[in-house]
């Protein structure tokens, strides 16, 4: 009966972890560039949007402008209970100019685990997040300066 006990209080414990709300300003990269880059741009997001998810909201090439919604990472998982998933997003806006391009990449706030018992699929701290922006805006910079539109 002890064991049992225990083992319900442990559940319940871990189950009802302490949740963190994670804020994070937004993240502005200006990229000096040459060639059609609003093209660039687009076929950048297009394939770096690889989730269903995520997805371009809007775009003006007249204005140079592309804006997505973009998952950066999904917590939990599916169980036997349902869907216990929270999905973290950022905005992502590309803007380009006169051979400079400028991305802003605005997470959504969210809340994560922040128990030391908490399984790693469900924590996803503020620096983990900004490793993740930034290995998304060094991907951009790099496709933008080496990607070459030949026909």
């Amino acid at each position: 009966m002890k064991k049992i006990l225990l083992i319900i209080i442990t559940i319940s414990i871990v189950s009802c972890a302490p949740l963190s709300l994670v804020q994070i300003d937004p993240t502005v990269e200006n990229i000096e560039v040459k060639g059609n880059i609003y093209v660039s741009a687009n076929n950048w997001l297009v394939e770096s949007f690889d989730s269903a998810k995520s997805m371009i909201q809007f775009r003006d090439k007249e204005e140079g402008i592309i804006t997505g919604r973009y998952l950066l990472k999904t917590l939990g998982e599916y169980s036997q209970y349902g869907d216990t998933r929270n999905h973290v997003y950022a905005i992502i806006k590309v803007q380009v100019k006169d051979n400079a391009a400028r991305i802003t990449i605005d997470p959504e706030d969210y809340k994560t685990n922040i128990s030391k018992f908490s399984k790693e699929q469900y924590v996803f701290d503020k620096k983990q997040a900004l490793t993740e922006i930034n290995e998304f805006t060094a991907s951009f910079e790099y496709y933008m300066k080496n990607h070459i539109d030949d026909f």
